[in-house]
């Protein structure tokens, strides 16, 4: 009976020293993965930039105040650079000036006077960086635009908004502008004469009228060959705005034209072969706006493998089965018709994949109010 006894303790330490082991690598694992994923985080932060200005318009002759925040992880204050260049740009994309500014505690002060040999009445474009930004693939940059306006009573005040009608075959676009007065009064029922330059060369041109609120729509096109002609053109207006005045306005037309994208995002950060990994999605349009998408994924052999449907703003997710060997592609047809093809990211033979499934979670209200408690099934 005693043997029994001590048999079965010795068991017991054995089966409890095994079980402390899995526990312990399983806890090194995971530290080690967190400690890697800090590391990068704090080899290689990620910076962003925030212009906060005096004024949304301004006159020739006004100075343009603003304070920049720049910031890294988790928005905090960055410590990271010491300056940051904030460039001037004209309607016809030249630059103007550019600004270096020291930064301190995460934070720049800067001004520049709107003179009228550099300035005149039209839209300006602001553009925020850091050098460490420079090193990424997809810096965060600041822009905005903004309106410099006369300061006498000639002056026209505009605002343009594009609208995207684009397919495979033929880029099309709706400029919409508005001409108003010093008094914010719409120009209305005024005739306006357009045209498209590119490189010094008139590629389209028309004329209208200005409807009730000074509004007109502008329709130009290009086929697929000559959409670079419309994406560096610039659309020029004349408006009269009496019987003998004319006033000349400017457009850029290089954000005219919106792209799309299709980013793709595997669960755990990659996809490890013989696994089922989740792969999250975003299609979104050069706006920053999402669109909608529906599509396949083929492997390198065409054969389909996964199909997808975005759920909301243009996100979803599918599951892939990944094989070791073969490169695999996104096959995407856009709400608007248009059509692209994005390859996944490459297999790796082995790795860590996290997995996060909420599907059996449920919400009910409780009994405080506006309160809600998750219950697991």
């Amino acid at each position: 009976m005693k043997i029994f006894r001590l048999s079965f303790l010795i068991l017991s330490i054995l089966s409890l020293l095994n079980l402390s082991s899995s526990a312990q690598t399983d806890t090194v694992s995971i530290n080690t993965l967190i400690a890697k994923t800090n590391k990068v985080l704090n080899d290689y932060p990620t910076e962003k930039i925030y212009l906060h200005f005096d004024k949304p318009y301004y006159a020739i002759a006004d100075t343009v105040w603003f304070k920049a925040y720049i910031t890294e992880n988790q928005n905090f204050l960055s410590g990271l650079s010491k300056i940051v260049y904030v460039d001037v740009i004209n309607q016809k994309d030249s630059l103007i000036q550019t600004l270096k500014l020291p930064i301190t505690g995460g934070v720049a002060n800067g001004s520049f006077p709107l003179d009228q040999v550099n300035y005149k009445q039209g839209n300006y474009h602001i553009r925020a960086y850091t050098m460490w930004m420079m090193n990424f693939e997809d810096p965060s940059y600041f822009n905005k635009t903004f309106f410099v306006g006369e300061a006498i009573d000639k002056e026209v005040k505009t605002h343009i908004s594009y609208k995207n009608t684009s397919t495979d075959k033929l880029e099309k676009i709706d400029a919409r502008v508005q001409f108003k007065d010093a008094n914010n009064k719409p120009y209305a029922n005024r005739n306006v004469n357009w045209q498209v330059v590119t490189s010094f060369t008139v590629i389209a041109k028309g004329r209208g009228t200005t409807d009730a609120n000074g509004y007109l729509t502008i329709s130009m096109s290009a086929n697929q060959k000559a959409e670079y002609q419309l994406n560096k053109g610039e659309l020029i207006t004349s408006l009269n705005t009496t019987e003998k005045d004319i006033v000349y306005n400017n457009f850029s037309l290089n954000t005219a034209i919106v792209k799309k994208d299709f980013q793709l995002f595997p669960e755990g950060g990659s996809l490890i072969a013989g696994l089922t990994n989740k792969v999250a999605f975003k299609a979104i349009k050069s706006d920053g706006l999402g669109i909608n998408s529906k599509g396949t994924v083929t492997d390198n052999d065409g054969k389909q493998v996964a199909t997808f449907t975005a759920q909301h703003l243009g996100m979803g997710s599918f599951n892939l089965l990944a094989e070791s060997g073969k490169t695999y592609k996104a096959n995407v047809t856009y709400s608007d018709g248009t059509t692209g093809s994005y390859n996944l990211p490459e297999v790796k033979a082995s790795g860590i994949t996290i997995s996060i499934d909420n599907s059996n979670i449920k919400r009910r209200k409780c009994a405080g109010k506006n309160c809600f408690q998750r219950c697991f099934l």
